[in-house]
């Protein structure tokens, strides 16, 4: 068998930094080449003659913002490729087991490789990369996947689908609830449901049913399917279209109406009475605390203190922000009769003053990365231009943190 490789990532139009990497390893040679080590291909890895041992065969999406979806991908394709060839120590991968056994194996070491890194490392919390990874060897073709990173086969002029997303709309598709077209402008488009290092070891290629479960409640509360709850966009409302489809803000929100929550509430109490073993979790009667009182002084002091209590609220699971009126009353007092701009623009010249403060998993941030338009729920648009994060990644952080008015 012939092999003629060509491969290629782009950052494309909305990231600042290219998550993506690939990763061609050919066993007989042991030659590899990464999305790591540039865009041209090894002489070697252009074309040649398939070896005894096979080629391998990977991409990786990582997730987890600019510096930890770097990290991710490019840690699953090296420790597979360290894991096939036996460097580090390891053994390689013995020629009488399946490749695609092997594949699985390093897989599967990979992901323990990123979970762990993302433990120790607060930059790299909560990190993660999807991965599919193709094992030929003689003339067969084997995929092991994990989340929606798709590989195609390419025959006769036809190319053919050779993997299946493990995302909540594939599911959906699969039971019947939303079709394949509908699929592909689903508000839980991007929901999936299986990745490296954020779940510990996936069993692959199976989903984690009870992320499923819980999308699933999501989605079908979108359709006005559940009694009591609804959703909410942060970052922009949600929409429908002429035809009825949904349109999806950045990050979605279950809200639960009051007859709901009574309703859960008396369940609870019930079950509580009906058990004398049952104890709530610690937190389970958790509300939110006061920020603490303000130190008289400048502006810009109360601004410091201020950013110190939002970014330790953060830290400790309890995340808020606030509008600009919140912030104008407490860093200059009430404010006029009516809002104007001209408030908001003497609360963000003393907001962008403050100084920057390492938030894990989000990056450096200023009191101005805690202040949100009352309308659309996120930072002006001026916050962007010198921010070290991208929308996406402040609305996995901050995006359904409490918001004080």
């Amino acid at each position: 068998m012939i092999v003629e490789l060509y491969a290629k990532s782009d950052v494309g139009r909305v990231r600042r930094g290219n998550e993506d990497n690939f990763l061609v390893l050919d066993l007989s040679t042991e030659q590899t080449w990464t999305g790591t080590d540039g865009t041209n291909a090894p002489d070697k890895l252009r074309r040649f003659d398939l070896g005894t041992k096979g080629l391998v065969l990977v991409v990786s999406d990582g997730m987890g913002g600019a510096l930890a979806g770097d990290v991710a991908s490019r840690m699953a394709v090296d420790s597979v490729r360290e894991m096939l060839v036996g460097a580090g120590g390891e053994e390689p991968c013995d020629p009488s087991i399946d490749l695609v056994e092997c594949l699985k194996n390093a897989t599967v070491y990979a992901n323990l490789a990123i979970h762990l890194r993302s433990q120790e490392d607060s930059r790299c919390a909560g990190m993660g990369a999807t991965f599919t990874g193709a094992a030929v060897k003689g003339n067969s073709l084997d995929l092991v996947q994990v989340g929606d990173s798709r590989g195609y086969v390419i025959r006769r002029g036809q190319i053919r689908l050779a993997t299946k997303d493990q995302s909540l709309v594939q599911q959906l598709v699969d039971v019947g609830q939303i079709s394949e077209s509908e699929a592909e402008t689903h508000m839980f488009r991007n929901v999936i449901l299986q990745a490296l290092g954020v779940n510990g070891l996936p069993d692959l290629p199976t989903h984690d049913q009870n992320d499923a479960c819980i999308s699933a409640v999501m989605a079908a509360a979108a359709d006005a399917k559940v009694a009591g709850m609804s959703v909410r966009g942060i970052g922009s409302p949600l929409a429908r279209d002429p035809d009825g489809t949904l349109r999806e803000g950045p990050i979605v929100i279950p809200m639960l109406s009051e007859e709901l929550r009574q309703s859960l509430h008396k369940t609870m109490r019930e079950l509580q009475a009906g058990s004398e073993d049952w104890n709530p979790p610690a937190d389970a009667e958790k509300k939110i605390r006061p920020m603490p009182p303000l130190e008289s002084g400048s502006p810009l002091e109360k601004a410091i203190a201020l950013l110190d209590g939002f970014v330790r609220s953060a830290k400790e699971g309890d995340a808020r922000i606030c509008t600009y009126a919140w912030a104008y009353r407490h860093l200059f007092g009430e404010p006029g009769p009516k809002w104007s701009q001209a408030y908001a623009k003497k609360v963000l010249a003393v907001a962008v003053n403050t100084p920057v403060i390492e938030l894990p998993t989000l990056g450096k941030v200023g009191l101005d990365s805690f202040i949100v338009s009352s309308g659309t729920g996120i930072p002006g648009d001026g916050h962007w231009k010198s921010a070290t994060y991208d929308r996406e990644e402040w609305e996995r952080v901050l995006g359904t943190a409490t918001v004080l008015r």
